[in-house]
């Protein structure tokens, strides 16, 4: 699998997780399993942002 695959790939579940757990804590599932993995996966998908930003500049600069 090549890298900018992986990075999207990686990109995409984080957020899903996020989401995922962002509706639970929005409904009041606090429990501490909950947010820990809420704020693991928000420090993974911003470091997989980045790369995700790094491997796709030349396309993001040919789109502005």
């Amino acid at each position: 699998m090549k890298s900018k695959n992986f990075i999207s790939l990686s990109v995409a579940f984080a957020f899903l997780t996020l989401a995922i757990t962002g509706i639970l804590l929005y409904v009041k599932q606090k429990a501490h399993f909950i947010e820990i993995t809420h704020t693991i996966f928000g420090l993974l998908f911003i470091g997989f942002a980045v790369f995700h930003i790094i491997n796709n500049w030349s396309s993001i600069v040919g789109y502005s």
